[in-house]
């Protein structure tokens, strides 16, 4: 009767550890998935932002290209013509650059770990009590994780 009671009680522990490993497991796979979706969602940010930088500076170099191109020729003529629609063109550069923002980036901070390492050790030196029946006593006897 005890090699069954011993067989018994090494696989409800050996089930017990199994499935706590397989929980572990899920648990470290979602956190460390949503922290690679943070970074993603911070990095496409960041490359939209300098995206945007890229194509406002494009706009304002063919600006500055289409002012020097009419100012080397000396028409001053068409530089008047065109102050209107130059005047307009730089305005709306200038009105994109105030209005795109830096891009907000999101922290991540695993708080909590050290506090979960501590409490795990302590309920596994709380499950690892045996009570060991000897004669007519019992005995507690602690069995030691570390």
């Amino acid at each position: 009767m005890t090699n069954t009671s011993e067989a018994n009680n090494t696989e409800i522990i050996t089930n017990f550890f199994t499935i706590l490993r397989k929980v572990i497991d899920v648990e470290e796979k979602a956190l460390k998935q949503r922290i690679y979706d943070i970074e993603e969602k911070n990095k496409q940010s960041v490359e939209e932002y300098h995206m945007a930088l890229i194509n406002t500076g494009k706009r304002l170099d063919e600006q500055k290209s289409s002012l020097d191109s009419m100012t080397s020729t000396n028409n001053h003529i068409k530089l008047l013509q065109n102050k209107d629609q130059l005047t307009t063109n730089f305005d709306n550069i200038s009105q994109q650059l105030d209005e795109l923002k830096s891009p907000n980036r999101t922290e991540c901070r695993i708080e909590g770990l050290d506090q979960l390492l501590t409490h795990v050790h302590t309920m596994m030196q709380q499950i690892g009590r045996i009570i060991q029946i000897s004669g007519m006593f019992l005995v507690n006897e602690a069995i030691s994780f570390a």
